[in-house]
């Protein structure tokens, strides 16, 4: 009682139907990205069965996809090809949150997204704390809102912050958000976001990163193999880039799993992520279902990808 189960399938290509005890609990049209699947309704005491039935994408009557595609190792595979999660929230629970931090400013931001699943309005409350290890930061909250049954609703809050240690590629600094909420002063729950200290903006024609301007050296994605994404290869490859005096990548034709980004934030490589926009040709143009998949593609990217401090450019495609 009071809980919600999740599944998130980290990736299933290319098109999804996910069945638990033989009732439909979600359909995926996009196999490149995350989705998440609420399944307590259908959850019951003792074994349960999941099913993933897997196809190709669907076309139209030229053999064009609704769906932004990938190419080079999305080319090739069908299946699960990410980590799958069965997650345990509160049926109130943080949905999102959102980091923004400026150097300019010396402001920290934070908008974190609330979810209430349950049947009646809550009044929650919320705090941050920011830590790195055993190092405590910063602490702030905001004040009581009250969410309404089946829906979301965002809280804004930011603290001026002075003594923080930037992020960038020659000092890749890192600190943990931790974000509470509460409920009648009860603990309800919590989520924890790895982020970096920084700010890019443009300054004519250059690239500005903590008020300096950076040149990118670097190389794209372009393999064939899921061996790329292997942690040890991913350290390897970028302490190959390190060696070369580069400091850059570009996931190319597609976003790459985060364990890509995880290791740049930590080893101080700038990344441009890549939506799976390719070309242009095996897309169904005339229609209007791919600029709307499209663009929930490129939300969906932005959800996943914006806490990285290692990324400094989007590519909308290839």
């Amino acid at each position: 009682p009071g809980r919600r189960m999740f599944l998130r399938f980290g990736g299933i290509l290319r098109e999804s139907w996910i069945f638990v005890n033989g009732e439909e609990v979600g359909v995926r049209n996009h196999g490149i990205l995350p989705s998440e699947h609420d399944i307590t309704a259908v959850l019951r005491e003792g074994r349960n069965e999941l099913a993933v039935y897997v196809t190709d994408y669907r076309r139209d009557e030229r053999g064009k996809t609704f769906v932004p595609t990938g190419a080079d190792q999305m080319s090739h595979q069908k299946g699960i090809w990410q980590d799958v999660h069965l997650c345990e929230r509160p049926d109130v629970y943080i949905d999102d949150v959102t980091i923004r931090t400026s150097v300019r400013a010396d402001e920290l931001a934070v908008s974190m997204r609330i979810a209430n699943a349950s049947a009646t309005a809550r009044t929650v409350a919320g705090r941050f704390d920011v830590v790195e290890r055993d190092a405590h930061h910063l602490s702030f909250a905001c004040p009581p809102i009250t969410v309404a049954p089946g829906t979301t609703q965002d809280v804004d809050v930011s603290r001026a912050w002075h003594s923080y240690q930037a992020w960038s590629h020659r000092t890749p600094q890192l600190y943990t958000l931790v974000s509470s909420l509460y409920g009648d002063a009860a603990f309800l729950d919590e989520r924890r976001d790895r982020f970096g200290f920084r700010e890019i903006w443009g300054d004519g024609h250059r690239i500005m990163l903590n008020g300096s301007p950076i040149h990118l050296f670097g190389e794209w994605c372009h393999k064939f193999s899921f061996d790329s994404f292997r942690p040890e290869y991913v350290r390897q490859w970028y302490r190959m880039l390190k060696d070369c005096n580069m400091n850059y990548i570009r996931t190319h034709t597609y976003p790459h799993p985060s364990i890509l980004l995880d290791l740049a934030d930590e080893m101080g490589i700038l990344v441009c992520v890549e939506a799976a926009w390719h070309f242009g040709g095996s897309f169904a143009l005339d229609k209007e279902e791919l600029w709307q998949n499209g663009l929930q593609h490129v939300r969906d990217i932005i959800r996943r990808d914006k806490n990285h401090p290692s990324v400094v450019l989007w590519s909308v495609g290839n």
